[in-house]
């Protein structure tokens, strides 16, 4: 009986992993970004690039808008639009996160490094210095609102510098 109760308690985890096991596509597609400090919410596309993860943004929710990278630490970028700048890169997948990418914040001009957790439709990105920083929790355009949008050919992006 106790054997039983063993190898039907280990194959109740076994299942709890299966289910919850993740693969690293899974934050490949659209998601709506957080708001920025203007109120916007982007539409973000995250694409595998090789055998990294990396993001642009490409619209607003609330319509389109022409924004430039007004705080890009090289001002010959300034003016440039922030639509098709790759300001997430090199996330790599292990044990059910992304890690060691870099994450640009075009509201300040700074770089930090990155790592994501998907939790369902929710993508929590955190953005650190030296562990200290933010969470950023992006979510899923379900598939019924993503035909509105169209990402940008891989072409037109623009890495940061």
């Amino acid at each position: 009986m106790r054997n039983k109760i063993i190898l039907l308690s280990m194959l109740i985890a076994l299942m709890q992993v299966t289910v919850f096991a993740q693969s690293a596509d899974d934050i490949t597609g659209l998601w709506y970004g957080e708001k920025d400090e203007q109120g916007r919410t982007p539409i973000v596309e995250i694409y595998k690039d090789g055998s990294a993860y990396n993001a642009y943004a490409f619209n607003y929710k609330e319509g389109p808008a022409t924004v430039n990278d007004v705080n890009n630490p090289k001002a010959s970028e300034r003016n440039k639009p922030l639509k098709g700048l790759v300001y997430l890169w090199g996330l790599k997948f292990s044990k059910n996160e992304w890690t060691g990418g870099k994450i640009y914040n075009p509201d300040n001009g700074k770089t930090f490094d990155a790592k994501a957790t998907l939790k369902g439709n929710k993508l929590m990105i955190r953005a650190s210095v030296v562990g200290i920083g933010k969470t950023l929790e992006y979510t899923k355009i379900p598939a019924s609102e993503a035909s509105k949008y169209t990402p940008l050919p891989k072409n037109e992006l623009r890495k940061l510098n």
